[in-house]
């Protein structure tokens, strides 16, 4: 049951954190696009610092849609942007009218109270991406990674469910505190979809990342 419990709350979280907002990105004004590698290295932290709802609050290249913190449920405080992201020269549109860049979203988040501070941001396609007029939801992690300079080690890999896994990596980039990303993909009737959780936290990231069941590769 504990093990049922888990699966079905992160099965939940995946699918709150892909919930896109109306507005445009374009006409909030947002400013060029960031390679994937580079959006990671934005929300790592600095040596001596600590996860703020304010990290890249005046970005230019984010669009905040979020007024302030938003208690979206009752487990999780939330703060959601956009931003155009490529990944290794992939870019993403979606067929409205006209053909338009389609943004990715960032979001902050906590399970609980926003007068915490977040524990892991959300980086995604837009659900626009799913589809005939979508260019796709899926991308590739690693590549990103080396080409960005990172160093990485894999520490575990959750299959539990079969259309849903999740591999987490340990990541550092000079000049930064190490982070914890999990590397999430689904699979449906609508098609593949990837998505990242960076965490500062390894104990976050164990939790939420590394279940029950899954596949240990590293002792936390």
């Amino acid at each position: 049951m504990r093990k049922i419990s888990a699966i079905f709350l992160s099965v939940f979280i995946f699918a709150l954190f892909l919930v896109s907002a109306n507005a445009r990105s374009h006409e909030l004004g947002c400013k060029g696009e960031v390679e994937l590698s580079e959006l990671i290295v934005m929300f790592m932290l600095d040596d001596g610092g600590s996860p703020s709802w304010r990290m890249q609050a005046n970005n230019e290249l984010i669009c905040w849609l979020t007024e302030g913190i938003e208690n979206r449920s009752a487990i999780a405080a939330t703060r959601e942007g956009e931003i155009f992201v490529h990944v290794m020269g992939r870019r993403y549109s979606v067929l409205k009218r006209r053909l338009e860049s389609l943004p990715w979203v960032v979001k902050l988040a906590n399970p609980g109270n926003a007068k915490f501070p977040p524990d892991w941001v959300f980086i995604g396609p837009k659900m626009d991406c799913f589809g005939a007029d979508g260019t796709g939801c899926d991308f590739t992690l690693l590549p990103s990674l080396e080409a960005g300079g990172f160093s990485y080690e894999l520490l575990c890999e959750n299959n539990e469910i079969l259309t849903s896994t999740t591999a987490l990596y340990h990541v550092s980039y000079p000049g930064k505190q190490d982070a914890y990303l999990a590397y999430d993909f689904s699979s449906g009737s609508g098609g593949e979809t990837n998505s990242l959780r960076l965490y500062w936290n390894m104990d976050s990231a164990r939790f939420y990342a590394c279940k029950e069941g899954a596949s240990d590769i590293y002792d936390f």
